[in-house]
């Protein structure tokens, strides 16, 4: 416990600190540190110890100190959250963030009219709201209708770092490993940086489409092969979730749906032909759900972007492929 009155880490101190760790976070055996590649994941966590110790030192914060060595930096921690804890390969994904928007997704758009829900509700709304929005979702990406999110934010960030000017410092860059040891390449979200953007030179059009993320050497690629791959996969899970009672029930429940709409229609046809008004107009009210329908469905079909959670559907388009 902190003596009373003691500084842990005073205000003026707290962002050098973290940029500090921001680093010794980024670094990889993957990726030259400036003009020299590093040696092993082992040395550059011993670096990393020695640089925050010094810091903690020039400042005299021992709290911290202990702090850092206790929860972050120490032989049983650092491997937990430093990059070069996986040696062979780099995550294109930091920490939790995505399991935390999972969450807020669940909690916001389905779970929202509930309070301490039941276990057995969410697993129930998991099941046959969830997975069904997010296997939609992958089904319009696949289809070419709709582009990952990470797309529009990198090509956003390329034609920033293309307009650029490159200054005197000299750096290891590779542009066909898509590696470059400045400190914006490090610290980069998508493996960017002018040096590379300017060794690769002007793209074609079709570059943002077909440009793909890689965790190991090259960080950037330009093929839809996996794209292919994914979609592959999902078709198989798709097909394993579709059992023969589910199959079973889904052709009876078409066969009564079409049955009745086919003796309506030929209904509608025979008193047509004998004119008789006053029964169209007794019974008009009885499709208005269906004309309200159809107008909701040809809408949705124009769309040119398609709705990212329930609240832009209807149950009329709600699981409409």
């Amino acid at each position: 416990m902190v003596p009373r009155g003691t500084k842990f880490c005073p205000k003026e101190l707290r962002k050098s600190c973290w940029n500090l760790m921001d680093i010794h976070l980024h670094q990889h055996i993957l990726i030259p540190n400036k003009n020299e590649m590093q040696e092993s994941s082992k040395k550059i966590w011993t670096n990393a110890v020695y640089e925050m110790y010094q810091f903690c030192l020039q400042y005299n914060l021992p709290w911290l100190w202990s702090y850092m060595w206790r929860e972050w930096y120490s032989d049983s921690r650092w491997y937990l959250w430093m990059r070069a804890g996986c040696d062979s390969k780099i995550s294109i994904l930091k920490t939790t963030m995505f399991v935390e928007a999972h969450w807020k997704v669940l909690k916001r758009d389905f779970l929202y009219k509930f309070f301490r829900p039941r276990l057995d509700l969410v697993i129930y709304i998991i099941n046959k709201k969830v997975i069904v929005h997010q296997k939609r979702k992958f089904d319009q990406i696949m289809m070419g209708r709709k582009k990952p999110d990470w797309k529009s934010a990198f090509k956003s960030e390329w034609k920033l770092l293309a307009k650029r000017q490159l200054g005197t410092e000299q750096y290891i860059t590779n542009a066909h490993n898509w590696v470059c040891g400045c400190r914006y390449f490090l610290t980069s979200r998508f493996f960017l940086c002018k040096h590379l953007i300017k060794q690769k030179g002007e793209v074609e059009l079709n570059f943002f489409d077909v440009v793909t993320r890689n965790n190991s050497y090259p960080f950037i690629l330009e093929s839809n092969e996996l794209t292919k791959s994914s979609s592959q996969i999902f078709w198989k899970i798709d097909s394993l979730d579709n059992n023969t009672n589910e199959h079973k029930e889904c052709e009876e429940l078409y066969n009564q749906l079409i049955t009745t709409t086919e003796n309506i229609l030929q209904i509608l046809k025979e008193q047509k032909a004998t004119g008789n008004l006053k029964w169209a107009k007794s019974v008009k009210k009885n499709f208005y759900s269906i004309i309200k329908m159809q107008e909701e469905i040809k809408s949705y079909q124009r769309l040119q972007k398609m709705p990212l959670t329930w609240k832009g559907h209807t149950h009329n388009t709600r699981y409409l492929r």
